[in-house]
């Protein structure tokens, strides 16, 4: 039988005198090891449907594809009530919550639970729009790039008016009650008060992408179906 003792001797001496070929067996099977618990980890939560936070929405909610005929929606009044007709309840309010103090989200890709997962889970009513303490400077941002840019930026299509319309009151609702301390709207829903800018919108005549443009630090796009039954931009602002 023929023997290579140089092979062996060179495998003796790198795995009990050096350690160098042990060290990296461990690191090997240590790395394996890692990469299985976190992918048992991943398929977990996304089997549970875990959050960031715990979810307070029932598991089942009904449809909201309903097509509303014009009578219907003139029944509704000039402001629904979005959490009775989607069944998601408005937030609750935000009572210790100070801008000066609320600091951005971090982006950390793999520490759990801060996984930045393009918004694929439950959403989260009291944590539909956020605020932070750049607010100011953000919407001061939003607002010069659309004077710089117009309609690149920010643009409504014909036939989208009542969906901007929605998207606004639905995003009035939320800041009014998740901030109540900042937000506040007069007993006709005419007017937005903002206490963090100091700023007044007119809820009835100001264009509702303006509105949004103005008071939330978020991106919209409105998509809607045609008669293909296919999704199509029909407004929205990209900052």
């Amino acid at each position: 039988m023929t023997t290579y003792p140089h092979i062996l001797d060179s495998l003796t001496k790198e795995l009990f005198v050096d350690g160098s070929l042990l060290r990296s067996l461990v690191i090997c099977f240590t790395s394996i090891a890692l990469l299985i618990f976190l992918l048992l980890r991943w398929q977990k939560s996304h089997k549970s449907g875990t959050t960031i936070r715990e979810s307070k929405i029932p598991s089942s909610i009904p449809s909201t594809d309903k097509v509303y005929t014009p009578a219907e929606k003139s029944a509704l009044g000039p402001w629904p009530d979005y959490a009775a007709l989607t069944s998601v309840p408005l937030p609750r309010p935000a009572e210790t919550f100070e801008i000066s103090k609320a600091l951005p989200r971090p982006y950390r890709t793999f520490r759990y639970p801060y996984h930045q997962t393009l918004a694929l889970f439950r959403l989260e009513p009291d944590y539909y729009l956020e605020l932070e303490s750049t607010y100011v400077r953000r919407i001061a941002q939003r607002q010069q790039l659309v004077r710089d840019h117009g309609e690149l930026v920010s643009k409504a299509l014909p036939g989208s008016e009542d969906a901007c319309r929605e998207a606004m009151q639905m995003s009035v609702d939320f800041l009014c009650a998740r901030y109540p301390m900042y937000f506040r709207v007069d007993a006709g829903k005419e007017t937005l008060h903002n206490g963090i800018l100091g700023t007044t919108s007119d809820l009835e005549n100001e264009q509702p992408l303006m509105v949004l443009l103005n008071n939330v630090p978020e991106d919209f796009v409105i998509m809607m179906e045609r008669d293909d039954e296919q999704y199509y931009f029909v407004a929205g602002e990209s900052t």
